[in-house]
């Protein structure tokens, strides 16, 4: 009888018995999940439907780092097919600044985790960036994701696939004039230098909707008082700088696992937006909107899905259709 213990831990100790039943029950979960995504005809339907077949959504679902579930984040591929998504009523993206003081998309300053080059954007050129073919993001396979639909669908639309490097100029080129386009600021100690650029580029397009972000509480202030034309949203992540929301910013960006609903429902009363991030799971947005009720429809949702999102609110449209 074959004897996996020996063949992948070379023994029988307890210990080594422990890794086998670890193993198994990995390699479990895994045909599982496998059978799962087969199984879910939700999921099977987006997945063929290639995502351009979206139907439009009364919800406003903001497409993270582009289209970054179908193409890779942040590339102009991304930007272009997000941009034509019925369902996403916004693009969030990341901005950077180059060398030779270019405007790019770019989460991290280093491209390594979505390259096979280690080049830093804050000390390349524009030109040295575009010659990198960005891919996918590595996914994070934890126990927790091995049954993640959503994280089954996106490794599986991004398999091969490739991108290349895009500017904030050609971007807001591409983007329709219905779309908003979320502008993150990425700063690497150069926060005037970065945000004057950012403003100058914004200048060229006076017909495109953007709201500047960033996690940084004080240039963004900054900003606010020296560019009071534009609209601004503070991200906040960890429950410490919820004091910020005494604030007069226009917006607000909140990690959605630190607030609740009536937290964000007093934020909105108070002529402030709220943009809640990042809700790929339909079972998570479906959560969050019952507890928001009425209010459900003025909150922006980043996510890297909102084709699947879109999808499972017209699948509860139609459950409830049927029942009556």
């Amino acid at each position: 009888m074959l004897n996996l213990n020996n063949i992948f831990f070379g023994g029988d100790s307890m210990k080594n018995k422990k890794g086998v039943r670890v193993f198994a029950a990995i390699l479990s979960t895994t045909l599982l999940g496998s059978i799962a995504l087969n199984k879910n005809d939700n999921y099977v339907k987006v997945l063929e439907s290639h995502t351009i077949e979206s139907h439009d959504s009364d919800y406003k679902f903001v497409a993270h780092r582009g289209f970054s579930s179908f193409e890779v984040e942040n590339s102009k591929e991304a930007i272009i097919i997000a941009n034509n998504l019925p369902c996403a009523s916004a693009i969030e993206v990341d901005v950077r600044l180059t060398s030779d003081e270019n405007l790019v998309l770019s989460h991290d300053d280093n491209l390594s985790k979505i390259s096979d080059s280690t080049l830093e954007v804050s000390s390349s050129t524009y030109s040295e960036l575009s010659q990198v073919p960005l891919l996918p993001r590595k996914p994070n396979y934890s126990f927790k994701t091995l049954f993640n639909l959503e994280n089954k669908v996106k490794i599986k639309r991004l398999e091969n696939k490739t991108g290349t490097i895009i500017s904030l100029d050609e971007t807001l080129e591409v983007l329709s004039p219905e779309k908003t386009l979320f502008i993150e600021l990425k700063f690497e100690n150069n926060y005037e230098k970065l945000s004057r650029k950012v403003v100058d580029v914004l200048k060229k397009y006076p017909q495109k909707k953007f709201i500047i972000q960033a996690f940084e509480y004080k240039e963004l202030k900054r900003m606010m008082e020296e560019y009071p034309e534009y609209t601004y949203q503070l991200i906040i992540k960890d429950k410490s700088n919820l004091k910020y929301l005494d604030e007069n910013f226009d917006a607000y960006g909140l990690k959605h696992t630190i607030i609740d609903s009536d937290m964000v429902i007093s934020i909105l009363e108070d002529g402030k937006e709220v943009s809640l991030w990042t809700i790929n799971s339909p079972h998570t947005f479906k959560k969050i909107t019952d507890e928001l009720g009425s209010y459900a429809d003025e909150v922006n949702y980043i996510t890297d899905n909102p084709d699947i999102l879109c999808y499972s609110v017209k699948s509860r449209v139609k459950q409830k259709e049927r029942r009556y």
